[in-house]
């Protein structure tokens, strides 16, 4: 894994530091559960990677590399060798007032800092978030860089009319549901509509893997790297995003 992105988190500030917490004791307490922001319940989705020589968990609440007990950072993995126990995403920055807020997430015993989806960019509550959305988006969107190269493959073969080369190299392919249910767009209404990066074929700013449209890996090498404040088109990297 190079690079994880919450593209989903949405926070008033300047960025000022973004910090992995890595420990080898583990907390004393159990995880917190209560239901706390906005109505919201913590965040209960999880997804292991294992591509190459690592195997790791990621949670959506922005923790990950521990089952809430075990390290579960694992390389080489199959060997039982735990290489990090838990790690979390650090944010900190001042809001418009020049107040310093953070949220540092250690190992939800006192608290969550983290949910996920999106949150409110319009209307009288603004910086909110619902818990049907919260909800919604409680699950990681994971793509592989191959199901992107090879559904870009096909649907220009489909494109250009070639149905020698779809009759040979793609009898029988189905779109992944990764591709058709990635979430380039929010259409819940108070809340961005450009989320997860795409590529977008058609240039109707709206994601529709129909049209050609798909998870912006930079396939061709020809992107300058995220030279843009625009996250619909940042570039994804690595074999495996979340």
């Amino acid at each position: 894994m190079k690079k994880v992105k919450n593209v989903f988190l949405i926070l008033s500030l300047q960025v000022l530091l973004i910090s992995n917490v890595i420990a080898h004791i583990g907390p004393t307490v159990k995880p917190n559960t209560k239901s706390v922001s906005a109505g919201c319940t913590p965040a209960t989705a999880s997804t292991e990677m294992e591509l190459n020589n690592v195997r790791c968990l990621i949670h959506t609440g922005g923790d990950m590399w521990w089952d809430f007990l075990n390290a579960r950072y694992e390389v080489p993995k199959n060997s039982g060798k735990m290489a990090l126990f838990a790690g979390a995403i650090w944010i900190g920055g001042t809001d418009v007032n020049g107040q310093l807020r953070l949220c540092a997430q250690k190992y939800r015993t006192n608290g969550n800092e983290n949910w996920p989806g999106p949150l409110k960019v319009t209307g009288p509550e603004k910086g909110d978030v619902t818990p049907d959305i919260c909800s919604k988006y409680d699950r990681h969107f994971a793509v592989t860089k191959n199901q992107v190269s090879q559904f870009r493959a096909w649907f220009t073969a489909k494109a250009n009319g070639d149905q020698e080369l779809l009759n040979t190299q793609f009898e029988g392919y189905d779109v992944p549901d990764a591709i058709k249910n990635w979430p380039g767009n929010n259409y819940d209404p108070d809340y961005d509509f450009q989320l997860a990066p795409y590529k977008d074929i058609d240039g109707d700013n709206r994601y529709d893997y129909t049209m050609g449209d798909y998870p912006f890996f930079d396939l061709d090498k020809k992107e300058v790297c995220n030279a843009t404040n625009d996250l619909r088109k940042s570039i994804l990297y690595g074999d495996e995003v979340l």
